[in-house]
């Protein structure tokens, strides 16, 4: 009897495990199909509305940051309809000779929100870290510079972005601007096989 018992539960959990696996292969296939392809002219008009959503999106790449790779820029077929995308967990870099080429990328809907206070701290920062910079002689006439002067136009360029910014928040009449951009799981370029 001990051995129909052990038999019965043995078998009981290998259904069980069978089940989870089967419902855990589920899952991906209904994230994955859940992601919605849209094109990007369609996502732009309502960003809003599918923020931490998955989606599909194809495009031209513009730019791949050179520095590490992280983000690169699509554009549709309006160049006006750009989109940043950044490296997913899973991912380390985007190479730039993708510039040009024709992706289909499949990630989240990811939303910053820029308000007031994120401004103040922002120039909060970089005001403690101008003070904390000893001030070098910069360029010697001959369009050569010491590094002095990349940090100083760089924290000068940052206090314009945050002018910038306040304006566009004054004159938007919200409490925050916000900025899209797609958190990319996955991407896959087109080649001349795969473009519809």
């Amino acid at each position: 009897m001990t051995k129909h018992f052990l038999f019965s539960l043995a078998a009981i959990a290998l259904m069980i495990a069978g089940c989870c696996s089967q419902a855990d292969k589920g899952n991906q296939k209904n994230s994955e199909a859940s992601a919605e392809e849209l094109s990007l002219a369609t996502l732009l008009s309502g960003t809003d509305n599918f923020v931490d959503k998955p989606v599909k999106v194809s495009g031209t790449v513009d730019h791949v940051c050179k520095h590490g790779g992280k983000k690169m820029f699509i554009f549709g077929e309006n160049p006006d309809d750009r989109i940043k995308i950044t490296t997913g967990e899973k991912m380390s870099s985007f190479d730039p000779g993708l510039e040009g080429s024709d992706v289909l990328v499949n990630g989240i809907v990811r939303e910053m929100r820029v308000d007031e206070d994120y401004l103040a701290n922002w120039e909060m920062e970089l005001n403690a870290n101008k003070n904390d910079k000893k001030h070098k002689e910069i360029g010697n006439g001959e369009g050569k510079h010491e590094s002095g002067e990349s940090e100083e136009n760089s924290a000068e360029n940052e206090m314009n972005q945050i002018k910038t910014l306040r304006k566009q928040l004054e004159e938007s009449g919200k409490d925050h601007l916000s900025f899209y951009s797609i958190e990319c799981i996955e991407f896959k370029e087109k080649t001349e096989s795969t473009k519809q």
